[in-house]
C-alpha cells in the first residue's frame, strides 16, 4: 500500500527547499521601522533592514516549534527560527501547506 504512483519517486524535505538558521535580532536593537521581525509564533517587531530581502516562509524552531508563517516581503527571521528564501517550484502558499502538514 505505500507504493508510489509511477514516475514519483521518495526524496526528503531537504532535498527540495533549505530551512536556514534565522539570526538574533534583540528587541534593543530593532528600530522599529520598515520589515517585519519574526519569532516562532509570528511578527515580533520591526526592523529597517531585513536579513531576507525577498518574501519568504518562517518555520518555529524554538519555543512554538512547527508553527509556519509567510512573509510576503522581505523579512528578518530571529534565531528561534528557521527560514526558506528560495522558494521551488509551486506557489510559497502550496509550501506553507505542506509544511504545516508536517508533525
Amino acid at each position: 500500500m505505500n507504493d508510489l504512483p509511477t514516475g514519483w519517486k521518495k526524496i526528503q524535505l531537504g532535498e527540495v527547499i533549505e530551512l536556514k538558521y534565522g539570526k538574533s535580532l534583540p528587541a534593543k536593537t530593532r528600530d522599529g521601522d520598515g520589515f517585519p521581525v519574526y519569532g516562532s509564533n509570528g511578527v515580533v517587531g520591526k526592523h529597517s533592514t531585513p536579513l531576507v530581502s525577498t518574501g519568504g516562509l518562517v518555520v518555529g524552531r524554538k519555543g512554538s516549534f512547527g508553527e509556519v508563517h509567510i512573509s510576503d516581503t522581505p523579512f528578518s527571521p530571529i534565531d528561534t527560527t528557521y527560514f526558506v528564501d528560495d522558494i521551488p517550484s509551486g506557489s510559497i502558499k502550496y509550501w506553507y501547506y505542506q509544511l504545516k502538514s508536517f508533525h
